[in-house]
Protein backbone atom coordinates (compact mmCIF):
# COMPACT_ATOMS: atom_id res chain seq x y z
CA UNK A 1 0.00 0.00 0.00
CA UNK A 2 1.37 3.40 -1.03
CA UNK A 3 1.99 6.06 1.58
CA UNK A 4 0.10 9.32 1.10
CA UNK A 5 3.14 11.22 -0.20
CA UNK A 6 3.82 8.44 -2.74
CA UNK A 7 0.34 8.65 -4.28
CA UNK A 8 0.20 10.37 -7.67
CA UNK A 9 -1.96 13.15 -9.07
CA UNK A 10 -3.94 10.50 -10.96
CA UNK A 11 -4.75 8.76 -7.66
CA UNK A 12 -6.36 11.79 -6.01
CA UNK A 13 -7.37 14.25 -8.75
CA UNK A 14 -10.91 15.38 -9.46
CA UNK A 15 -12.03 14.90 -13.03
CA UNK A 16 -13.46 16.28 -15.26
CA UNK A 17 -12.44 19.88 -14.64
CA UNK A 18 -15.06 22.62 -14.97
CA UNK A 19 -13.80 25.62 -16.97
CA UNK A 20 -14.96 29.17 -17.65
CA UNK A 21 -14.66 31.15 -20.87
CA UNK A 22 -12.54 34.30 -20.92
CA UNK A 23 -15.53 36.36 -22.09
CA UNK A 24 -17.78 35.45 -19.16
CA UNK A 25 -18.61 38.44 -16.97
CA UNK A 26 -17.35 38.41 -13.41
CA UNK A 27 -20.97 38.03 -12.29
CA UNK A 28 -21.37 34.95 -14.53
CA UNK A 29 -18.10 33.50 -13.21
CA UNK A 30 -19.23 34.10 -9.63
CA UNK A 31 -22.55 32.35 -10.30
CA UNK A 32 -20.77 29.48 -12.09
CA UNK A 33 -18.33 28.89 -9.23
CA UNK A 34 -21.08 29.15 -6.61
CA UNK A 35 -23.48 26.87 -8.50
CA UNK A 36 -20.79 24.21 -8.86
CA UNK A 37 -19.51 24.74 -5.29
CA UNK A 38 -15.92 25.27 -6.42
CA UNK A 39 -13.53 28.08 -5.55
CA UNK A 40 -11.68 28.40 -8.85
CA UNK A 41 -11.47 27.22 -12.44
CA UNK A 42 -9.23 27.45 -15.50
CA UNK A 43 -10.12 30.19 -17.97
CA UNK A 44 -10.21 29.18 -21.64
CA UNK A 45 -9.93 31.27 -24.79
CA UNK A 46 -12.24 31.02 -27.81
CA UNK A 47 -10.30 27.98 -29.05
CA UNK A 48 -10.84 26.21 -25.72
CA UNK A 49 -7.18 26.49 -24.68
CA UNK A 50 -6.47 27.27 -21.01
CA UNK A 51 -5.05 30.79 -20.60
CA UNK A 52 -5.29 31.37 -16.86
CA UNK A 53 -7.12 30.68 -13.62
CA UNK A 54 -9.89 32.63 -11.91
CA UNK A 55 -10.79 32.19 -8.24
CA UNK A 56 -13.30 33.52 -5.76
CA UNK A 57 -10.42 35.55 -4.30
CA UNK A 58 -9.93 37.23 -7.69
CA UNK A 59 -13.63 38.10 -7.76
CA UNK A 60 -13.61 39.54 -4.24
CA UNK A 61 -10.42 41.48 -4.94
CA UNK A 62 -11.98 43.04 -8.05
CA UNK A 63 -15.50 43.63 -6.71
CA UNK A 64 -16.26 47.36 -7.06
CA UNK A 65 -18.81 47.28 -4.22
CA UNK A 66 -16.12 46.23 -1.73
CA UNK A 67 -15.06 49.85 -1.33
CA UNK A 68 -15.62 51.41 2.07
CA UNK A 69 -16.30 55.04 2.84
CA UNK A 70 -13.73 56.77 5.06
CA UNK A 71 -14.63 60.37 5.90
CA UNK A 72 -16.48 60.77 2.58
CA UNK A 73 -13.55 59.26 0.66
CA UNK A 74 -13.56 55.84 -0.93
CA UNK A 75 -10.93 53.62 0.72
CA UNK A 76 -9.86 52.18 -2.61
CA UNK A 77 -9.08 55.72 -3.85
CA UNK A 78 -6.27 55.94 -1.28
CA UNK A 79 -4.86 52.60 -2.41
CA UNK A 80 -5.16 53.47 -6.11
CA UNK A 81 -3.33 56.77 -5.62
CA UNK A 82 -0.40 54.94 -4.03
CA UNK A 83 -0.39 52.29 -6.77
CA UNK A 84 -0.55 54.90 -9.55
CA UNK A 85 2.78 56.28 -8.34
CA UNK A 86 4.37 52.83 -8.68
CA UNK A 87 2.66 51.28 -11.73
CA UNK A 88 2.44 52.07 -15.42
CA UNK A 89 -0.91 53.13 -16.95
CA UNK A 90 -1.15 49.68 -18.59
CA UNK A 91 -0.74 47.94 -15.22
CA UNK A 92 -3.35 50.25 -13.69
CA UNK A 93 -5.92 49.62 -16.45
CA UNK A 94 -7.39 46.65 -14.64
CA UNK A 95 -8.12 48.70 -11.53
CA UNK A 96 -10.33 51.31 -13.20
CA UNK A 97 -13.77 50.72 -14.69
CA UNK A 98 -15.57 53.17 -16.91
CA UNK A 99 -19.29 53.72 -16.32
CA UNK A 100 -21.17 50.73 -17.72
CA UNK A 101 -18.00 48.71 -18.44
CA UNK A 102 -18.28 45.00 -17.66
CA UNK A 103 -15.39 43.20 -16.05
CA UNK A 104 -14.67 39.83 -17.70
CA UNK A 105 -12.96 36.65 -16.51
CA UNK A 106 -9.88 37.50 -18.58
CA UNK A 107 -9.62 40.88 -16.80
CA UNK A 108 -9.29 39.40 -13.32
CA UNK A 109 -7.71 35.97 -13.91
CA UNK A 110 -4.18 34.98 -13.04
CA UNK A 111 -2.60 34.55 -16.49
CA UNK A 112 -0.64 31.48 -15.45
CA UNK A 113 -1.61 27.88 -14.75
CA UNK A 114 0.27 25.68 -12.32
CA UNK A 115 0.27 22.20 -13.84
CA UNK A 116 1.67 18.73 -13.25
CA UNK A 117 1.38 15.41 -15.05
CA UNK A 118 -0.60 12.43 -13.81
CA UNK A 119 2.47 10.71 -12.35
CA UNK A 120 3.55 13.64 -10.16
CA UNK A 121 3.59 12.54 -6.53
CA UNK A 122 1.49 14.12 -3.81
CA UNK A 123 4.75 15.16 -2.12
CA UNK A 124 5.78 17.11 -5.24
CA UNK A 125 2.29 18.61 -5.57
CA UNK A 126 2.37 19.81 -1.95
CA UNK A 127 5.81 21.37 -2.50
CA UNK A 128 4.54 23.25 -5.59
CA UNK A 129 1.40 24.40 -3.76
CA UNK A 130 3.42 25.68 -0.82
CA UNK A 131 6.03 27.46 -2.91
CA UNK A 132 3.38 28.97 -5.22
CA UNK A 133 0.99 29.74 -2.36
CA UNK A 134 -1.85 28.11 -4.32
CA UNK A 135 -4.80 25.88 -3.43
CA UNK A 136 -5.20 24.01 -6.71
CA UNK A 137 -2.97 22.56 -9.39
CA UNK A 138 -4.11 21.25 -12.75
CA UNK A 139 -3.21 17.81 -14.05
CA UNK A 140 -2.36 17.57 -17.74
CA UNK A 141 -1.93 14.83 -20.32
CA UNK A 142 -0.60 15.86 -23.76
CA UNK A 143 -1.15 19.55 -22.83
CA UNK A 144 -4.84 18.91 -22.08
CA UNK A 145 -6.23 19.48 -18.57
CA UNK A 146 -7.55 16.11 -17.37
CA UNK A 147 -7.93 16.81 -13.66
CA UNK A 148 -7.36 19.11 -10.74
CA UNK A 149 -5.80 18.46 -7.35
CA UNK A 150 -6.93 20.82 -4.60
CA UNK A 151 -5.94 21.10 -0.97
CA UNK A 152 -9.27 19.39 -0.21
CA UNK A 153 -8.32 16.43 -2.43
CA UNK A 154 -5.08 16.05 -0.47
CA UNK A 155 -6.94 16.21 2.85
CA UNK A 156 -9.47 13.60 1.65
CA UNK A 157 -6.62 11.29 0.59
CA UNK A 158 -4.96 11.77 3.97
CA UNK A 159 -8.18 10.90 5.76
CA UNK A 160 -8.72 7.77 3.61
CA UNK A 161 -5.16 6.58 4.26
CA UNK A 162 -5.67 6.89 8.02
CA UNK A 163 -8.94 4.93 8.15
Amino acid sequence: MKKILELTAKDIMTSPVLMVNEKMSVEEVSDFLSNHMISGAPVTNEQGRPIGVVTLSDIVRNEPRREHIIEDKIASDFILKAWEAQMSPEEMRGYHLEEGETLLARDIMTPFIFRVNEETTVKEIIEIMLSGRIHRIFVTRNDEIVGVVTTLDILKALLRKNE
